[in-house]
């Protein structure tokens, strides 16, 4: 059995993995012709992000991907016809994502 400070490290590891697949996923969808399984793709990473991030005591990560979650949660909810065009919540979102990448990036390098 791995110890605590084993997971830690294990899961700092994941981070740049992580990191990727969340910025393939936000240039898709900051693109134009994007489907609702694109924008169901990006909200399951942050999801999934926030929960493992704040299991980890990477608070802030968790903070910022449930926002964003949030926000896409909310486009999706709008029937299509009311909706922003993905790439103009991409601009509202981009700071947000700007830091959380960041984050991913300097709790990866903690190994």
């Amino acid at each position: 059995m791995e110890s605590l400070e084993q997971l830690h490290l294990s899961y700092r590891r994941s981070l740049e993995d992580k990191r990727r697949q969340l910025r393939v996923s936000w240039d898709v969808l900051c693109g134009e012709d994007v489907s609702d399984m694109q924008v169901r793709d990006m909200h399951r990473r942050l999801h999934q992000l926030c929960g493992s991030a704040g299991a980890y005591g990477f608070q802030e990560i968790c903070d910022i991907a449930r926002a964003m979650e949030r926000r896409w949660v909310q486009w999706l909810a709008q029937a299509p016809s009311d909706r922003l065009p993905t790439y103009l919540l991409c601009a509202e979102l981009a700071g947000s994502m700007m830091r959380l990448l960041d984050l991913l990036q300097d709790a990866a390098r903690e190994t």
